[in-house]
């Protein structure tokens, strides 16, 4: 019987940086100012109804590969698709927009060609926008950045996790990562180490070596 797996995210950082926010999706709201106090008497008047059209409509959000380095991205289907056929991994990417340290991995750490040729080979990968109301599954129209970002709750921005084809979360990292740290992460489940130590065992294992 495969052994329970879990969630273990690092964070790497011990604060996010100007621009970052918690996983949870929203800004931080800013402190706002009481309104003067009025005599005038409240209004009875219910306010006019609205319709606000359902967020599963409309065509699923795709993302042209350049726009987070060299990653040959997927789109949901095809990733998960991809890992159920060829009995690989998925690697999702949450991100948003005006994150510091989301720019960098993309500059740096996701056009490093070791990094982009492992995860074409093992996984499937999807960049997940936390902020995003737009369906990225086919099959599924009510999964959304934003409903991924809920489900999982990574700790911040960036955040990077390695799942089963189940979506069972193996290994996640937060923060900045050079290649050689993502690399370990990728390895500790496609060498199946994941089934028998932690991930911060299996990357002091490596350190050792």
């Amino acid at each position: 019987m495969r052994k329970h797996l879990f969630v273990f995210f690092i964070i790497a950082l011990a604060a996010l940086a100007p621009g970052c926010i918690l996983g949870n999706g929203s800004p931080t709201p800013e402190p706002s100012t009481p309104a003067p106090t009025t005599t005038q008497a409240p209004t009875t008047t219910p306010a006019p109804a609205t319709t606000v059209p359902p967020t599963t409509t409309g065509p699923v959000e795709t993302r042209a590969p350049e726009e987070h380095g060299d990653i040959g991205w997927q789109a949901y289907d095809d990733a998960v698709a991809k890992a159920e056929e060829e009995g690989g991994y998925l690697f999702f990417y949450f991100w948003r927009d005006q994150c510091p340290f989301c720019v960098t991995l993309s500059s740096d750490t996701f056009r490093d060609p070791d990094v982009v040729s492992y995860l074409a080979e093992h996984f499937g990968a999807v960049e997940i926008d936390i902020w995003s109301s737009q369906p990225i599954s086919e099959q599924d129209p009510s999964l959304t950045g934003a409903s991924l970002n809920m489900r999982y709750r990574p700790p911040g921005v960036p955040s990077m996790a390695v799942l089963d084809t189940d979506g069972t979360v193996i290994a996640g990292v937060s923060g900045y990562k050079t290649a050689d740290d993502l690399l370990l992460v990728l390895s500790y489940a496609v060498s199946g180490a994941y089934r028998e130590m932690s991930l911060s065992a299996y990357v002091a294992s490596q350190d050792a070596d």
